[in-house]
């Protein structure tokens, strides 16, 4: 018991700590821009746009995430002591939250449900690791379809190419930017929800 909750007392004060350090980078980091068009396109047309991207890349997309409205977005977030950093970073950038349990199918399921009803009803947008939380690295889940598809939402792929940073050696490489850095965003093409499966993940 003592255990749990000093691990989530660290957990807590990481969140304030990466969303500190995520501003920072953002500030001071010098970004650029490729096919722009795509993202464009997709906030021309409607809401309910899913961001996607490579897990190792979710310490970057933090800094990138201070370019939007926090309230325009809504997410799923774990419960417990484990998920306490993240749950304080997406309150301090204005998210809704609907939260998991690990191993409580009846609990995710209205998590899911909640951010599909925000997205389809108030234009909400969202964000997906695609092969989080925990892998394997770079094998997209099939979690981003049903949400898409569901939402009648838009995946919006992006990828951010970071220079000056450093590699946590863990199961997806974590990416750390460096103050300073460059980075380099860049969208993929649109893919709409009611796409077939094997198109979405493609």
């Amino acid at each position: 018991m003592l255990f749990d909750r000093l691990f989530g007392l660290l957990n807590y004060l990481s969140g304030y700590f990466f969303y500190t350090y995520a501003g920072l980078v953002h500030h001071t980091a010098r970004w650029s821009y490729e096919n722009t068009q795509f993202h464009e396109a997709v906030y021309a047309k409607r809401g309910r746009v899913i961001f996607t991207y490579w897990h190792e890349f979710y310490l970057a997309f933090l800094a990138y995430g201070y370019f939007m409205k926090g309230e325009d977005f809504t997410c799923i977030a774990l419960g417990g002591p484990k998920g306490r950093g993240f749950r304080v970073i997406a309150r301090l950038f204005g998210a809704s939250m609907y939260l998991t349990k690990k191993g409580d199918k009846e609990v995710n399921r209205r998590a899911v449900a909640g951010v599909i009803k925000e997205m389809h009803e108030l234009g909400k947008n969202t964000f997906i690791a695609v092969d989080g939380p925990n892998g394997p690295a770079r094998q997209v889940k099939f979690g981003v379809a049903k949400v898409a598809e569901q939402a009648e939402g838009v995946i919006l792929p992006i990828k951010l190419l970071v220079s000056g940073k450093i590699r946590i050696p863990r199961w997806d490489s974590q990416i750390v930017p460096l103050p300073f850095a460059r980075i380099r965003v860049i969208y993929g093409e649109p893919v709409f929800g009611n796409q077939d499966r094997a198109e979405i993940v493609a």
